[in-house]
């Protein structure tokens, strides 16, 4: 993803923002907060979490912590995101929790933090001009990952085509997954336009 295109991510997050206002569902760009919710109760059924540490790639507020906490214990969480606002308030949220840490960084550079999972809910439905950056942060997941990556995108065959958001074709995916993992099992039917993705080590 070049700058532009990072730029134009931005730019869409805080016009979101301004709309939606600070720590809002909206601000994310989710259209409601029931989808969202749906996506991690998917992604938290990669395996039993208690005692696990998550990496949590495009984190937002912390929404994703919050969900598991909800439902598993003791879990040392991390999450990334390069919107300044985002991670400010998440970082005031969990101020006291010793077992939160949020980074401002772009995760598409530099090494990722270890972890025994690392989720990412969203983040790949921004276009890039280059195809390989999918890929590459796909591999920099798994590189991360202890026990297993899971991930979610949007259907090319469901979703219309959009300038600004890009839709993933489910079997090219499975596909690459499979060339860097022997456990690759695939989610449909949670929401008509998505599918997720689990890789184990």
């Amino acid at each position: 993803m070049n700058l532009q295109e990072k730029c134009s991510v931005l730019y869409f997050h805080q016009l979101c923002l301004s709309e939606s206002g600070d720590g809002t569902y909206g601000a994310l760009g989710w259209v409601e907060k029931g989808n969202q919710l749906t996506r991690f109760d998917v992604l938290s059924n990669i395996a039993n979490l208690n005692g696990a540490s998550v990496l949590d790639l495009g984190c937002g507020y912390g929404h994703l912590k919050k969900y598991l906490d909800e439902r598993y214990y003791n879990i040392t969480y991390t999450g990334i995101d390069f919107m300044p606002e985002f991670v400010k308030l998440a970082q005031q949220t969990y101020a006291e929790d010793p077992n939160a840490l949020f980074i401002r960084r772009d995760f598409a550079e530099g090494e990722l933090p270890l972890a025994d999972y690392v989720f990412a809910s969203g983040i790949f439905c921004y276009r890039s001009s280059d195809e390989n950056y999918y890929k590459q942060l796909i591999e920099r997941m798994y590189t991360a990952a202890k026990k297993g990556v899971g991930f979610n995108m949007l259907d090319i065959d469901k979703f219309p085509i959009s300038g600004f958001l890009k839709a993933h074709g489910i079997a090219s995916t499975k596909a690459f997954c499979e060339s860097l993992s022997s456990n690759v099992v695939l989610k449909q039917g949670y929401l008509p336009e998505d599918f997720t993705v689990f890789m184990y080590k």
